[in-house]
């Protein structure tokens, strides 16, 4: 049973903004990848030729794999934050009794 007088081991406010941050930063991510595919939509719609149309295939296909090598970094930078505040957090309070 949990002794409900003892103190959380996880820094909430930091896990809290961590989590917020995590939040915008999919929220930019989807309007980003968004954007790039109504562009490419757009690009596609005034293709005149297959050697154009090719082109243009390759250039988003590398465009979106660099911003999803990037945007995987970034989310994995967050988490890692969080894991390390908990981490911080639950070794600064190991001592206790439970």
């Amino acid at each position: 049973m949990a002794d409900l007088g003892q103190t959380s081991p996880f820094d909430i406010t930091k896990l809290t903004y961590v989590g917020a941050e995590y939040q915008r930063k999919l929220l930019e991510f989807s309007q980003e990848n968004a954007k790039a595919a109504l562009d490419f939509a757009m690009s596609l719609a005034s293709c005149r030729s297959p050697n154009e149309l090719v082109s243009l295939t390759h250039g988003y296909t590398r465009q979106q794999m660099e911003a999803v090598q990037r945007q995987t970094r970034e989310l994995m930078e967050l988490a890692t934050q969080s894991a390390s505040s908990t981490d911080a957090s639950s070794a600064g309070n190991s001592g206790r009794p439970a």
